[in-house]
């Protein structure tokens, strides 16, 4: 990755920071030329930069997000069984690893993200908890994983289970579909689970003022499904507008994946939203959550459901987190 530091000079300079300690400075050449010598301040200004990164950005988020945790927990302990093989995709902090390496007896877990520091973070993490020798973890996407002989680095046959979480304010904006689909083809065995198994995105028409006032219904471009809307939905914790906001009918369906069988995709077709049709109001904007099945029965599930929502509201309130949010899409329908 790259970090920018004051040289010697106090000019800002651009360095390719791999997560040891080693860096090189940025040049305009085809080659990288050699590093000259420099201070071990340089090295440690480098490293304090990517720590402080790592302790403000979304990875601190979701550690301190417990029911996302017990959620992954219990997922692992229900599909992991003891000699089981499992994928970690982009373990992050290598916290799922650890929660699969404990699942069972015997596991054997493969790791990847393609992101140096959180690399070496993970080794740290699963070397803390004791589990190197039941813990891989390699530097590369899981594209470039193969399984056996002849692969640098490798899986020691199929996975069982493959864990993940890729998962964004509006699913699947982190590539989540595309990798379920190269892990389902290649590193997953038939039959094999995948943690999650099912996704669902939800949209409600709702009557806010609040966020009418964000915008004033010129200038959108691309129209979505007819609605009148700007298809891109703005991550927004909803529930801090819940005094001024009025849902206007039913949840709906808008898309539903299959993370088990990625090419069993539903939503592309247009989806009707219902609104109270007695009620004269206008549609102001659309909130958008997901849902998804971490097991396949269901039973194990995560959601980023407005607290207005009947599901949601028979839960224990859930910690305030930026990792994942509820939506909206701008809309400009007229009940």
């Amino acid at each position: 990755m790259f970090v920018q530091r004051l040289n010697s000079a106090g000019v800002p300079e651009w360095v390719v920071y791999d997560g040891t300690g080693a860096d090189q400075t940025s040049t305009d050449g085809d080659d990288p030329a050699p590093s000259p010598p420099r201070r071990d301040s340089g090295r440690d200004a480098a490293a304090s930069a990517v720590a402080a990164a790592l302790a403000g950005s979304l990875y601190a988020d979701m550690l301190h997000d417990r029911p996302r945790a017990a959620a992954y927990a219990a997922a692992l302990a229900s599909l992991v069984t003891p000699g089981a093989v499992v994928l970690d995709v982009g373990t992050g902090t290598g916290l799922l690893s650890i929660l699969a390496a404990r699942a069972a007896p015997g596991v054997a877990v493969v790791a990847c993200d393609q992101f140096p520091p959180m690399v070496r973070l993970a080794k740290e993490t699963v070397a803390a908890a004791g589990l190197t020798s039941s813990v891989t973890i390699h530097a590369c996407r899981s594209d470039e994983l193969g399984v056996g002989c002849g692969s640098t680095a490798l899986l020691p046959r199929q996975a069982d289970v493959a864990v993940s979480e890729i998962l964004d304010s509006i699913l699947l904006g982190e590539g989540a579909l595309p990798t379920a689909v190269d892990v389902g083809a290649r590193l997953l065995r038939p039959g094999g689970a995948a943690i999650p198994a099912r996704g669902r995105v939800l949209a409600q028409a709702v009557a806010c003022p609040a966020l009418r006032a964000c915008w004033d219904g010129s200038g959108w471009v691309g129209r979505a499904a007819g609605l009148g809307c700007d298809p891109a939905p703005r991550p927004l914790h909803l529930d801090g507008l819940a005094g001024g906001l009025v849902p206007l009918g039913p949840p709906s369906v808008i898309l539903a994946v299959d993370l088990t069988r990625p090419a069993a995709v539903s939503g592309r077709e247009r989806a009707r939203l219902q609104a109270d049709a007695a009620a004269a109001t206008p549609v102001d904007a659309l909130a958008v959550w997901w849902e998804v099945d971490l097991t396949p029965d269901g039973r194990v599930r995560l959601d980023t459901a407005p607290g207005w929502v009947s599901a949601r509201a028979q839960q224990p309130p859930r910690p305030w987190t930026d990792h994942w949010r509820s939506c909206w899409v701008p809309c400009a329908l007229a009940v």
